[in-house]
């Protein structure tokens, strides 16, 4: 017997999203992928797969949303499938599949590879930098290392992790407390109840960078916001059971 697997395209109010482009693909555990040509669809489509298939692939574009790609995994024994996103929802029952896909306006930050003629002439200027590190090793060769401060834009990380040249600890780092209006005459950190704290940010976070706005493939020109997403480690940590939400932004500090 065959799967049947209908795909249901939603957006995060749960309205239903036509005009994506699906690319999907299949595996049997051995030998190539096998390759599907893309098909624009509505907001629900449905197709099978031969039951012999451990691994499906499906990938949605669309002009307006980020790229959202599913990968569906079970053991050649195994009657249901499993995935790891919380973006798509996947029921299995009997040989019935049903995937609830939720397409995004916030994608990964575009990102740009740094010439190699760019880096060496950053590292050729013997600075102070290269002076120190020339004095650790007196045989090393200059340049000896390109300082990131020097870098333009950021630098990220797999997964959009930023790379800051913060320093580690913030003496005062600004957590919104549990009732969030503070005085709502006030400017900046004064309109929201708050409280700074000491903050490792190596140790005990991660910095996300993101886009949201014009993020689809082959959309409109449009407006693309940069958003940075602090998420501390203990909001990840096993036994943690719930979190309302994270929140971090720099509110207006206009005094005029």
């Amino acid at each position: 017997m065959a799967w049947t697997v209908t795909l249901l395209v939603r957006d995060v109010n749960d309205a239903p999203i036509a005009g994506a482009e699906l690319r999907r693909s299949t595996w049997t555990g051995a030998g190539s992928v096998q390759q599907e040509a893309p098909v624009t669809i509505a907001d629900n489509f449905t197709f099978t797969v031969a039951d012999k298939m451990i691994m499906i692939i499906c990938e949605l574009r669309h002009p307006r949303y980020a790229t959202l790609i599913m990968n569906l995994l079970r053991s050649s024994g195994e009657t249901a499938w499993r995935w790891a996103d919380p973006k798509r929802q996947v029921k299995t029952s009997g040989q019935v599949v049903t995937i609830e896909a939720t397409l995004s306006r916030v994608g990964p930050v575009r990102t740009l590879t740094i010439p190699e003629a760019y880096l060496q002439r950053l590292a050729d200027k013997k600075g102070e930098f290269d002076q120190r590190l020339r004095h650790r090793n007196p045989k090393a060769d200059v340049p000896t290392g390109l300082p990131v401060s020097k870098m333009p834009g950021v630098l990220i990380k797999s997964n959009s992790i930023a790379r800051w040249g913060l320093p580690p600890i913030v003496p005062n780092f600004h957590l919104l407390n549990a009732e969030l209006l503070g005085v709502r005459a006030g400017h900046g950190w004064d309109g929201l109840s708050s409280s700074a704290h000491q903050v490792n940010l190596v140790r005990d976070s991660e910095t996300y960078l993101v886009e949201y706005g014009e993020v689809g493939t082959n959309g409109p020109r449009g407006p693309r916001f940069l958003i940075g997403v602090w998420v501390p480690h203990a909001a990840v940590k096993p036994g943690v059971k719930q979190i309302d939400f994270l929140v971090w932004f720099t509110p207006n500090t206009y005094q005029g």
